[in-house]
């Protein structure tokens, strides 16, 4: 039997809303949406473990693990320290050290000769690319693939293929350095030729290929420049073919080639070209699939607000073979997820990873070449997202943020704020309302004059939103609807002390 596309996903409309009413978001739960510690990419895997040291297993033919080999390795093997974050596209790796350096690897692509080094066995290990960077990814394409990395002043920066304008500068030339795409960016998704990107105001951008509508702006023509999708996102995963997307409400959206209803009986290619709401009471997702619809292979992983994961297209990891077109329950207490190519990656609270799928190149990590069907627990020491190596306790701290994170503590209780924390002309930018509240003080807002009054005790704070801060502080500005102000000239305004840790990302506000 054959399905179009719109009934599939209406079908699953339908399923998603009834899984949705047993799951209600729990404010308090430890969850981050950014800041993931495990990747799952092509034929290979990497995780950053609780000293900040960065594992990699799986396929190394083109010496993708920076191991100083081109051997295969179906156990961890250590590469680097001091990582933050790293990602892994056919052949190329990159990854972030706690000083912002952004070191690659590997030599599969054309693209990546400036960025590789190798010594006289012809061996590749990690070269430094640029500093001050505080995201990246890797995307994937038949000539070679493309890098995007946002920079701490939230300066979107990229190179690489451009054969598709996944770049987004406005070209279809390739660039072997790294050249700026877009000012404001939070986060930043590469997909197989194409890019997606969240701006600090919540917006989602897009560019690069689209021939199976995986931009998400109603049509299925390439872009060049980066085009508006769609507001108030928090978290976005580009795949091969197709995009899904977290809205601030926690609703999850998708669009692009149809995996969601994935079946192998079907041959057809069905495309949506404009983001479709699945389901709600999401706060994690992670896809990728096949490099075209006669590859039917896909994968969609999610973490649902009580923490339980729930994935569906092929290699569920259900015990079987089959493929299922609806989502299906997996595990509990996952702190964090990562679909690879053909193998999936899940984290749990207690920091202990776990793996399943194609196994051909050893990147499960359990010692062997065995495909599985269901977890297999890799390892512990995890570093959980958001630079932790457990639940965070209750600290000394008023208030603790990570930059890019949504999840914040207050006096040690776990809780979600609308839009993540992240850095603006060397400032970090934390909610108002957060501060204000944790510190006792009052908001109230002037709309006449786009004022914000700050009243604690006797003592009133007026800041004007778009009008720099005296003594070259910083900003305040409005994103997705909140007030987000300079941590250190607020809270020193309000009588705290703040505390930055580079290691980890974080700031501390200690109310004195």
């Amino acid at each position: 039997m054959k399905y179009s596309f719109l009934s599939s996903f209406l079908i699953l409309t339908v399923l998603f809303s009834i899984i949705a009413t047993t799951n209600e978001v729990n404010a308090s739960e430890e969850i981050d949406r950014e800041g993931s510690t495990i990747l799952a990419g092509s034929r290979s895997s990497f995780v950053i473990k609780s000293d900040r040291s960065l594992w990699a297993w799986g396929n190394n033919t083109s010496h993708t693990l920076g191991d100083g080999t081109d051997i295969c390795r179906s156990i961890p093997v250590k590469i680097m320290d001091n990582v933050v974050s790293a990602s892994s596209g056919d052949g190329y790796t990159v990854a972030i050290k706690t000083d912002g350096s952004l070191w690659a690897w590997g030599w599969y692509m054309y693209w990546c000769e400036i960025n590789k080094r190798m010594d006289a066995t012809g061996h590749d290990y990690p070269t430094k690319i640029m500093n001050n960077a505080i995201a990246v990814s890797v995307g994937g394409s038949i000539g070679g693939g493309h890098v995007m990395a946002i920079k701490d002043d939230g300066s979107l920066w990229g190179w690489g293929d451009n054969g598709r304008g996944q770049l987004g500068d406005g070209t279809t030339t390739a660039q072997h350095n790294p050249i700026k795409i877009m000012d404001d960016v939070i986060a930043v998704s590469s997909g197989w030729n194409y890019t997606m990107a969240i701006k600090n105001d919540g917006s989602l951008w897009a560019w690069g290929a689209n021939w199976y509508g995986q931009l998400g702006d109603g049509t299925t023509e390439n872009r060049h420049n980066p085009v508006k999708i769609i507001d108030d996102v928090i978290s976005v995963s580009a795949g091969h073919i197709q995009t899904v997307a977290i809205r601030a409400d926690g609703s999850l959206w998708a669009w692009g080639q149809n995996v969601a209803a994935f079946d192998e009986a079907i041959n057809e290619i069905c495309v949506q070209s404009v983001p479709v709401k699945l389901m709600e009471n999401v706060v994690a997702v992670s896809a990728n699939g096949g490099l075209s619809p006669s590859d039917l292979w896909v994968n969609t992983m999610i973490i649902r607000g009580d923490r339980s994961l729930w994935t569906w297209g092929s290699n569920t990891g259900d015990g079987t073979t089959n493929s299922s077109r609806v989502p299906i329950k997996i595990m509990e207490d996952v702190a964090s997820v990562s679909a690879g190519e053909r193998h999936s990656m899940a984290l749990r609270t207690d920091g202990s990873l776990w793996t399943w799928g194609d196994n051909f190149s050893g990147q499960l990590g359990d010692g062997t070449n065995t495909d599985r069907n269901s977890p297999v627990k890799i390892m512990d020491g995890v570093m959980l997202p958001g630079g932790t190596t457990r639940t965070p306790e209750t600290s000394e701290s008023t208030l603790r943020f990570v930059i890019g994170s949504n999840r914040f503590h207050h006096n040690g209780e776990a809780k979600q704020a609308g839009v993540a924390p992240f850095i603006s002309e060397g400032r970090t930018m934390i909610p108002l309302r957060i501060i204000a509240e944790a510190l006792g003080a009052e908001v109230d807002w002037d709309n006449s004059t786009r004022t914000v009054i700050i009243t604690r005790n006797e003592e009133t704070i007026n800041l004007i939103v778009d009008v720099p801060l005296p003594g070259d502080m910083g900003t305040p500005v409005i994103v997705n609807g909140s007030t987000f102000v300079p941590v250190r000239y607020v809270s020193e305004k309000l009588s705290a002390t703040v505390r930055w840790d580079g290691e980890n990302n974080a700031v501390y506000i200690y109310e004195t």
